[in-house]
């Protein structure tokens, strides 16, 4: 079966070229590093060789970002040299402002075709490697099990629909997943299909998540501290047609509340003007704020034009709707992530879809942290007690989460330990 895929990716090898000079041309591809992905690559290596390499690969911002804590953990170690590998434009942004001049190299992942894959680990002589999430590369797993390179996937997550087209190939699927050396499981939906498939040293200790991360962003804290006169709830990662339930929940609180902020945040920015528009439907005094503004006057609603702000809104919104929620169509992909609110001991709102985070939102229910709501009367009715409680920091919640992430996290130091000394 290997050798069919591996046909098929040579087939598509061409086509594939162009479709990256395609992604290029419309900027979804760094214009200078786009060849990483599709070309050999000779570039010279700017490692410490007397250390061992641990090579990483997340596709995506979600994905890396998880892993950022455990990374600095061995970098202070001085110990290890890290290769990150993304796929996205984002990611690759994201690694580089992270670790900007410390003992870290970031590449595109190259395609999964045989010949880029070889060049690649010959050059790079991974001690051990670890991929996040759903990362299932059948080229490049054969060619690590070929090299006998010690290799975990982290946080696995195998969703249902990802089951059922694996359980097509099953046998193609047992041979794949024999090659990883052990597995840290997202969920525990991911282990039985694992098991399903007959793979070794499934370990089962939590999401990588909630490790803690909390990176200061010292301008936004002192921009946003007039937001502590206020009340202040939030909508976060909503989806098109949320804002109407967000808008809809503002006006019934601000009959019964004279200092009211509602706090929009759009998980695609390109939805913005639409949220605009509905607000100003309603006259509502709105200010779209980007990173590092202030906060101008006593606006109704605040719609954030800014990646990765989050965290310093829930500071002061311990009330939190997490969107993609409550969309019936997305209901197969649905639920954002709630921890980094939870982690802030903010009270959490969701809709009835949240398949995405079923395991993680069980864990938060049972600690009395996150609530379901059936439509915005229903989270009105929440955040109006809210408000009367004067929104106070509920410490129960944040103690339980930082020693929730920190018992993950020593875990995963040690489970990352384990494949370097391989």
């Amino acid at each position: 079966m290997i050798r069919i895929y591996n046909y098929i990716t040579l087939i598509l090898y061409p086509f594939l070229i162009i479709l990256i000079y395609f992604r290029k041309f419309f900027n979804k591809e760094d214009p200078k590093r786009f060849g990483e992905k599709i070309f050999l690559n000779n570039t010279d290596l700017k490692k410490n060789k007397k250390k061992n390499t641990l090579w990483v690969h997340g596709a995506s911002v979600g994905e890396i970002r998880t892993f950022f804590p455990v990374i600095n953990y061995f970098l202070k170690k001085k110990n290890v040299n890290f290769l990150i590998t993304t796929s996205t434009l984002s990611s690759a942004r994201l690694v580089e402002k992270e670790f900007k001049s410390r003992n870290v190299v970031h590449k595109f992942l190259p395609l999964d075709i045989n010949f880029l894959i070889k060049n690649f680990l010959k050059k790079w002589k991974p001690k051990g490697i670890i991929f996040l999430d759903s990362e299932i590369w059948p080229n490049y797993l054969s060619n690590i099990r070929s090299k006998r390179i010690p290799i975990a996937l982290f946080n696995a997550r195998i969703t249902k629909k990802s089951f059922r087209r694996w359980k097509i190939v099953k046998n193609f699927a047992v041979d794949i997943f024999s090659v990883f050396d052990f597995f840290l499981v997202a969920n525990k939906e991911t282990k039985y299909f694992l098991r399903d498939f007959k793979a070794k040293k499934i370990k089962d200790f939590g999401n990588l998540k909630f490790i803690p991360y909390d990176k200061k962003e010292k301008n936004n804290q002192k921009h946003l501290k007039s937001l502590e006169k206020y009340n202040v709830w939030c909508a976060a990662s909503i989806h098109p047609g949320e804002e109407v339930l967000s808008i809809n929940t503002h006006l019934m609180l601000k009959k019964n509340f004279n200092n009211v902020i509602t706090v929009l945040i759009p998980r695609h920015l390109d939805n913005i003007q639409n949220i605009n528009k509905v607000c100003y439907s309603h006259n509502l005094k709105t200010q779209i704020w980007i990173k590092g503004e202030k906060i101008i006057g006593k606006p109704e609603v605040i719609i954030v034009n800014s990646f990765g702000a989050m965290n310093d809104f829930f500071k002061y919104c311990k009330s939190v709707f997490i969107g993609k929620s409550t969309i019936e169509k997305l209901k197969n992909d649905s639920g954002q992530n709630p921890i980094e609110a939870a982690r802030l001991g903010c009270k959490i709102y969701h809709g009835e879809y949240i398949s995405n985070f079923k395991d993680i939102y069980s864990i938060l229910k049972g600690k009395n942290i996150s609530f379901q709501i059936k439509n915005s009367e229903d989270l009105f009715r929440n955040i109006k007690i809210d408000f009367k409680l004067r929104n106070k920091l509920n410490k129960k919640r944040v103690l339980f989460m930082n020693k929730m992430g920190n018992q993950i996290f020593k875990k995963t130091i040690y489970s990352t330990k384990k494949l370097l000394i391989k």
